[in-house]
This record gives structure tokens, C-alpha cells and sequence, in this order.
């Protein structure tokens, strides 16, 4: 366990209070009466209370939610005194739990650390004090209703000359690790998601952990010491770890003259448990033409797993995996005199999906990780709509009128919804618009910060209008400094593009274009700063994407940048349409919890009056920090009809979430049903 997990951080800024008597006149130290004057009253200092550690977001009427038997930090470091007076701090317990033992240590420093002992709500006083005897009290309460999670990983090893499966092991360069976490509990009964790193390997390595949920695998590829971590978290910023060495102390034979391969198809995928493996050893041959036997053995499996192999001396073996995790199947071929193996790296995910009936059309949709809420919009009527996957309880917020686009706010708290010449701010917590303001143009994209200030881009009507983007508090309608058209950057037509909140830039394009116009602004004015236009080697077709870290931005037709220099770094292939074009990238989601992407595609079809959008019976993934392919999942039956993605994305937890629709492939198809299908 670590001393200190970088959690979540909520700030809560004391109000700055100001007493300060007025002279009455000229004259120095008394009035024009002769009667004295009241000296100047001590500056309030403004406390300022960062939560750091175990705790997650403020809700039930406390300012934070903590862990017990993890460390929460209170850190007023932050405090200020406008006249730069030197700071003192008076930590106390105001209130806690009745058996509650806890007592404050360096109670006088800025940060103060404590673990709760019991469960229940806690209330600390900060006194901020300045030298010139200026204080002010601030009360803050954490409620600790959760307990650290208890991590257990299975490990499973295979071996290339003699697979075996223990704890901990001495282990050969080019075998297959397996890691295995489906077994992590938690004490209140919370779901356990890990997260893996391969914290160390030797010098000249280019092994990669590849994760996949609660597993996660990887294969040494030079002699020495690899370190993995595994962290289960509960959700509740509760957290536990374990870390595993690994000695890779044995390299296999080289140099030795193969008559005979082995050759897996299908070697690496991701299917639903308890649908078959489709997969062969058919393509495996012998140099002299001798012929060849067939021995296939699961090599590791997740823990709980009894699944058998059939017809394991054929070419074509039947295997069905029967729980969720990460399983290694090895082939080995003989001639008689010699053997070769291969492997099959498996990742089975649940087959089971809870499907809930959307009453509506949705036109466009958003996922909102940090309050874990589907956005969704429909027409008729005019409508927004705040979706929980868990349970399936759906708020609905009237709008104005028609929506051409929309954003949400960072912390998932705003939407801004752009209409035709208007925009409107939204409280999607409330569940209420707030204010509706003129935008003076037709613009086409609308991006919204946590404060409510909207940036607006492109044009409807106009190739060229002004301004290029428009800047406005949607709060309260004021129009701030906008960034006019010809100042740099483009910005021409029908544009759409992606927020990099993290680096206060946002990038525009308009469809099917080599050309990409970026600006960037200050976070606390929300002055635009600078603005540009790139010209890329690579057509860049919205929609955009980013990767969690905002490093990475995504085009629709495959292709990925460095969001810092706009260079080229890789393409995923996508599949064809029937008329031969290339499909686009429809939904891409990017989740830092499972390290893996899921991607849905869309191809445009000729039907019967005219082209239209249609959409795919499953959706792809990919793995790793180099995003290596890692199978399809294939969208449930509803009804007994096929069903067709819309959308996908991942909960904070790392879960699967598609939007589907039934009755046809076409977007167009007028009596399709539209669900919702949590993984």
C-alpha cells in the first residue's frame, strides 16, 4: 500500500473577508475634530483546503468521501494572505465516530495526514492565522463510508520448452506470463478493477504488459529482473497492491536447425465466454514432407476455470473458455523425431450484457467518465437526456430547439449545446438549462470549460464569417475576446474537432480535410493565446478523438497524431464497406483503466434511396501502449434481431457500454429500437 495515492482533488476556497476602517480626513493620525482615528483592522487570510489520498468526490452533504486504513490528506499549503503576512496553522477535531481513537499528529503544519480507524464522519477545523493577527476558521467534513480492498492475483506461467503454472517462479526468457486478478475482493462487497505496470525490466528489453481488465500478460525477452504491479482499486478511491518478481535466469537453445513448425491461426483474440475458439494448427508443416501429429493442452486459464479441450490431437481443436480472463493455449507438432510449439493467447470478456430499452431516438451521444452518465440527444421532442448505465434511471432536460452540436464540460457537470445561431448552457447535475445567448453567427462546434465559457467555430452559411471563434460566458451571455477571422488558423466552413483540456488547446477541422486549424487559450481568462493551421501528409476526417492523456488525437479514418507536433504516429486499419471504401472510425473509446481501445466503424452503403450510413455488427479492440489488435466483440441479439452500433465507450470502472439499434443496419431505417448494452 502506498503512503499516499494521487487521487482525485476537490478545493474548497474560504470566502475573503475584508475589515478595514476608513480615515476620515487629511491629517494624519486624527480627524478634522481632533478626535482619533480607528487603526486599520488585521487582513483575514483566505484558506484555501485541498483533499488529497483515499477520497473521492464531495457528496451526502460531506466535502470529501474517504477510506478507512488509508491515508487522507488535508493541505491548506494553498492558503493566501493578500498582503503576503506570514501564515500559521491550528489543525483540530471538531467531531468523529464514537469509537473512534484517532488523534492528530504535527497538528500545526499545512498538511495534515491521518487514516480513519472506524467507519463514520469526521469533522476537522483549520485556523488560518496571519502575523498581524488576522484568523479565520474553516470547517471541513469527510465521511469514510468504505474500506481498502483486499487484492489477490493468481499468477500462471508457461514455459516455450515445458509449460508450467506456479506462484512465483525462476523463469525462461520467451515464455508467456499470465497474471490473473478475477479473484480480488472487497470488504464492503465493491467491485475490484486492477490496473497492471511493468514496473521494471532488464536493460535492452522491449518487453510489453499487454492488460486486459483483471489480466494481464507479457513475455521476457533478455536475461535479469522484471517487476510487475498489480493495484486493485474499488472505485471509492480504496486501493491495495501487490508486486511480482520475475527472474528471467534461463535462455532457450538457438542456433538449432527446425525441420518441423508450428503454426497457430488466429493467435491472438478476444471472444465471449462461452462462445468457441475459432482457430488451427492446419498451416503447420514439416520441411522433408513428413507427417505430422497434433497435441493441443491449455497451458493457464483465470482461476475457476474447468473448460476442456476437444479433439486435442487434431489439427482443429474445439475449446470453449467458461470464465472471463486470460487463458494460453499451446500447439505442439511433431514429425517423430522433432517438436515444435506455438500459442494461442486468449482473452474471453463476459457474455452476459444488461440490455435496457432506450424510448427514444438518440442523434447524438456522449459519455461523461467523471460522473459516469450517458448524454444523449433526440428530437421530438427536443430533448437531452442524462442516462445512468448502472440502473438505467434517464433525467430528461428540454431544450430550445434543434441541435446542431455539443461538448461537455471537463468534470461532466455542463453540457453546451450549440443550436442554430444560439447556444445554451446546461446543467446537466440540476438537470435544467441555465441561460440560452445569441452567438452572432451559424457556427458549427461548441466546446464548454468547467466555468461555463463556450468557444465557438465554423460556419454553416459562410466559408469565411467572422469571428473565427467566438468566445462567450454562457453563464451570463457576455461576449469576451474572440479570435478573428484571418488572425491564423483557418477556421473555414463546417468544421468539427476535439478539446485537450489538459493542455487548454482545441483542434478543428472540416471533413475529409489535410488540413487541421488549432488554437490554444489561458485557463483562467480564457484568452485566446495562439492559433495556427498544420498541413498534414494524412487526410484528418472528424470526428476526433484523444487518448486519456491527451497525447494522442485520433481522425475518423484511422490515422493518429502527436498532439503536441501534429506528426503522423499510426493508423488502424479498418474494414470495407460493400462498395469497396474504406469504413470510417463511427465511436472510439480510450480506457487509461484496461489499456485498451474500443473502436466502432461505419461504412456509407447505397440503399434504395441513396446513400446512407450504415452500421457494424461489432466493434474492435486494442491493447497495450502501441495498440496492438486485440480481437472483436460481437453486439448481442435483442429480440431475436441482430443489433447495430450507434456508439461505445468505457465507465471510469473500465466496463463496455454500446448504444445499439435493432430492425436494420441503416441509420436511416425509420422503425429501428435503440438499447443500451452494459458489459
Amino acid at each position: 500500500m502506498k503512503s499516499r495515492m494521487q487521487g482525485p482533488v476537490l478545493r474548497w476556497l474560504g470566502a475573503s473577508l475584508l475589515a478595514m476602517a476608513m480615515l476620515a480626513g487629511c491629517g494624519g493620525g486624527s480627524g478634522n475634530d481632533g478626535s482619533a482615528v480607528t487603526p486599520p483592522a488585521a487582513v483575514v487570510p483566505q484558506p484555501a483546503i485541498l483533499f488529497a489520498g483515499a477520497v473521492s468526490a464531495a457528496a451526502e452533504g460531506a466535502d470529501a468521501i474517504g477510506t478507512m486504513g488509508a491515508p487522507i490528506e488535508l493541505d491548506a499549503s494553498g492558503s493566501k494572505d493578500s498582503d503576503g503576512n506570514t501564515l500559521t496553522f491550528a489543525w483540530s477535531i471538531v467531531s468523529k465516530p464514537a469509537d473512534s481513537a484517532l488523534k492528530l499528529d504535527a497538528a500545526s503544519a499545512a498538511k495534515l495526514s491521518f487514516q480513519a480507524d472506524v467507519l463514520g464522519t469526521y469533522v476537522f477545523k483549520l485556523r488560518l492565522a496571519n502575523s498581524k493577527g488576522g484568523s479565520v476558521d474553516k470547517n471541513v467534513t469527510v465521511l469514510v463510508n468504505n474500506r481498502v480492498p483486499n487484492a489477490v492475483v493468481v499468477v500462471n506461467a508457461t514455459f516455450t520448452a515445458q509449460p508450467v503454472v506456479k506462484p512465483a517462479m525462476a523463469i525462461s526468457v520467451g515464455s508467456g506470463i499470465v497474471l490473473d486478478a478475477t479473484g480480488s475482493t472487497d470488504a464492503d462487497g465493491d467491485k475490484v478493477t486492477t490496473t497492471w505496470e511493468l514496473m521494471q525490466k532488464p536493460s535492452g528489453s522491449a518487453s510489453v504488459l499487454y492488460a486486459a481488465g483483471q489480466t494481464a500478460r507479457f513475455s521476457p525477452d533478455v536475461l535479469g529482473l522484471y517487476i510487475v504491479r498489480a493495484r486493485g482499486a474499488d472505485g471509492k478511491g480504496a486501493y491495495a497492491e501487490t508486486v511480482y518478481q520475475f527472474d528471467a535466469n534461463n535462455s532457450l537453445p538457438t542456433g538449432v536447425i527446425q525441420g518441423t513448425v508450428a503454426v497457430v491461426s488466429r493467435n491472438n483474440q478476444t471472444v465471449p465466454v462461452g462462445q468457441p475458439v475459432v482457430t488451427s494448427g492446419i498451416l503447420s508443416y514439416d520441411e522433408g514432407g513428413a507427417k505430422l501429429t497434433y497435441a493441443w493442452t491449455v497451458d493457464s486459464r483465470p482461476a475457476g476455470s474447468v473448460a476442456t479441450l476437444g479433439a486435442a490431437t487434431a489439427a482443429i481443436p474445439s475449446f470453449t473458455p467458461d470464465v472471463a480472463g486470460a487463458y494460453v493455449l499451446s500447439l505442439t507438432v511433431s514429425n517423430g523425431r522433432q517438436t515444435a510449439v506455438a500459442y494461442l493467447k486468449l482473452n474471453a470478456v463476459t457474455s452476459t450484457s444488461s440490455v435496457l430499452a432506450l424510448p427514444f431516438k438518440p442523434l447524438d451521444i456522449r459519455y461523461s467518465v467523471a460522473t459516469d452518465r450517458l448524454i444523449a440527444i433526440t428530437a421530438e421532442p427536443n430533448a437531452m437526456k442524462v442516462i445512468n448505465p448502472v440502473d438505467g434511471a434517464i433525467t430528461s432536460i428540454d431544450l430550445p430547439t434543434t441541435v446542431k452540436a455539443f461538448n461537455l464540460s471537463p468534470d461532466g457537470k455542463l453540457a453546451g449545446v450549440l443550436h442554430d445561431g444560439v447556444v445554451s448552457l446546461v446543467d446537466l447535475v440540476a438537470g435544467t438549462v441555465l441561460k440560452s445567448t445569441g452567438t452572432g453567427g451559424t457556427q458549427t462546434e461548441v466546446f464548454v470549460t468547467n466555468d461555463g465559457v463556450v468557444f465557438l467555430s465554423g460556419q454553416t452559411l459562410s466559408s469565411s464569417a467572422r469571428p473565427a471563434v467566438a468566445v462567450i460566458n454562457a453563464r451570463t451571455g457576455q461576449a469576451l475576446p474572440a479570435l478573428d477571422f484571418g488572425a491564423g488558423g483557418g477556421f473555414y466552413g463546417v468544421l468539427r474537432g476535439a478539446f485537450a483540456v489538459s493542455k487548454s488547446k482545441v483542434f478543428l477541422a472540416p471533413a475529409g480535410s489535410s488540413s487541421l486549424s488549432y488554437f490554444t487559450f489561458d485557463p483562467q481568462t480564457n484568452a485566446i493565446l495562439t492559433s495556427g493551421n498544420v498541413y498534414s501528409d494524412y487526410y484528418m476526417t472528424s470526428p476526433f478523438f484523444l487518448s486519456p492523456k491527451e497525447d494522442l488525437l485520433f481522425s475518423a479514418n484511422g490515422s493518429y497524431f502527436n498532439t503536441e507536433t501534429l506528426k503522423y504516429v499510426g493508423h488502424f486499419i479498418l474494414g470495407n464497406g460493400n462498395s469497396g471504401q474504406s469504413n470510417t472510425m463511427l465511436s472510439m473509446s480510450y480506457s487509461p483503466t484496461t489499456a485498451e481501445v474500443l473502436l466502432m466503424e461505419s461504412s456509407l452503403e447505397y440503399v434504395s434511396s441513396g446513400y446512407d450510413t450504415t452500421y457494424q455488427t461489432s466493434y474492435k479492440k486494442y491493447s497495450g501502449e502501441l495498440l496492438f489488435p486485440a480481437g472483436s466483440v460481437s453486439l448481442p441479439v435483442i429480440g431475436g434481431e441482430a443489433s447495430y452500433g450507434l456508439g461505445v465507450f468505457h465507465t471510469s470502472a473500465g466496463e463496455s457500454l454500446a448504444v445499439v439499434q435493432t430492425g436494420g443496419a441503416q441509420k436511416g431505417y425509420a422503425r429501428a429500437k435503440y438499447y443500451l448494452v452494459y458489459r
